[in-house]
């Protein structure tokens, strides 16, 4: 596990009312960030996250990097609590048990800001899961073709209504980010990574809190279980994923051909539209 290194020059965050960045109110808010580059470093990362939840505050800020460059599989996952953030990278296409154990917790709610696309991009169930982009999407009354991002839904629920803004994906050149090792590398790219988790924990608990003063729009909030995607790769157990750890990304096993086509054909027939199955999964202690 490592700190995130590389961050942009930082610009002080405005007041009430003036724009603020994204990655500089993280910086401000001072949470802890681990990286989990092998499955051997997820116990400990996981441990202290499940220790940062509060008993009123079971929530935490999800999102997923790499799908666009891996036919649609996440590459990297960043959960955040008020006090930390976990970014974990794939390890030979599957993310650690324990990062499944906590996603797959009903006693914890789980934010994304936009659920379909991350959720399809993992292997496993997630429950308990919350669309801020959804909430945020009503009240502002928004085509269904122009959701609104991380930055909108931010200065939305701000309840100081500042500007909210953060660094572009595309102008930094991270499309060309095509294996989690070259994300760690990548100057910038982790505190980028870990501050949308974090925004989208800033985001979840400004909206309920508006819930409870009886302001704001209420959470489109429901039990999710996305049945996995067959993907034989995917599939190995614990066991699999011990290897080496001189080059634990140099090279990923190519997933199976009728998988990748199946993926276009449901991309194809589903464009525009969240994809998800819904259950009522039986709590798991954490």
């Amino acid at each position: 596990m490592r700190p995130s290194t590389g961050a942009p020059a930082r610009q002080s965050p405005g007041s009430p009312g003036e724009p603020v960045a994204l990655e500089d109110m993280m910086c401000d808010a001072n949470p802890r960030v681990m990286v989990v580059a092998h499955p051997s470093h997820a116990a400990q990362a996981y441990s202290a996250l499940y220790q940062s939840l509060a008993a009123g505050d079971r929530a935490v800020g999800v999102d997923c990097e790499g799908q666009g460059v891996a036919d649609g599989w996440a590459l990297m996952i960043q959960i955040s609590s008020r006090s930390m953030v976990v970014v974990e990278t794939a390890y030979q296409w599957a993310f650690s048990p324990q990062a499944q154990r906590l996603l797959g917790d009903s006693s914890i709610v789980k934010a994304f800001c936009g659920a379909g696309g991350d959720i399809s991009a993992l292997e496993f169930p997630v429950v308990n899961v919350v669309d801020i982009q959804e909430s945020a999407a009503k009240v502002l009354a928004c085509p269904k073709n122009q959701m609104p991002g991380l930055s909108q839904v931010l200065s939305w629920a701000d309840p100081e209504k500042r500007a909210w803004s953060k660094q572009k994906f595309g102008a930094r050149g991270w499309w060309r980010l095509r294996t989690p090792e070259a994300m760690l590398k990548a100057d910038g790219f982790v505190q980028y990574a870990a501050a949308d988790a974090w925004g989208t924990m800033q985001a979840y608990f400004w909206i309920t809190a508006g819930e409870r003063s009886g302001g704001g729009a209420a959470l489109l909030k429901k039990e999710r279980r996305r049945v996995p995607r067959s993907c034989p790769t995917k599939r190995k157990t614990a066991d699999h994923l011990v290897v080496s750890d001189t080059q634990p990304h140099a090279s990923l096993p190519d997933k199976p051909k009728a998988s990748r086509n199946r993926e276009r054909k449901r991309r194809r027939q589903k464009k525009n539209r969240i994809c998800l199955l819904y259950t009522s999964p039986s709590p798991r202690d954490s």
